[in-house]
């Protein structure tokens, strides 16, 4: 019987406020995470209750250094709050923002093991 390939993804559930007080763990949650030799970085912030620039900063230096290492940052389960904070700084269209964990692993190009 043959065996599933793995899927290529790694998920961080983050959760609470992302800013200046959580910068440093939401970094090394996010950075540890990207550590595993996954292409896809999936980031939950279905239990975000606010983000700021500080955590914004985070998310954007994990998504350059992913997309140099030919990866990708997908943000999932995002709530009001949070694409209205992203669309308010005009970075909305800076990342892959999906409804769904399966909504981003629909997405990859060749599905969720690519």
């Amino acid at each position: 019987m043959a065996h599933p390939k793995p899927v290529a993804v790694s998920l961080v559930r983050l959760e609470g406020r992302l800013d200046s007080e959580t910068r440093d763990e939401t970094r090394q949650r996010v950075t540890e995470a990207s550590a595993a030799s996954c292409r896809n970085v999936l980031v939950d912030l279905r239990s975000v209750t606010m983000i700021d620039s500080e955590g914004l900063a985070v998310l954007l230096a994990a998504q350059h250094r992913l997309e140099t290492e030919g990866r990708r940052l997908l943000l999932v389960n995002h709530n009001d709050q949070v694409e209205r904070f992203l669309r308010r700084l005009g970075v909305r269209e800076l990342f892959a923002l999906f409804p769904t964990p399966q909504a981003a692993l629909d997405s990859l190009p060749g599905g969720p093991e690519s």
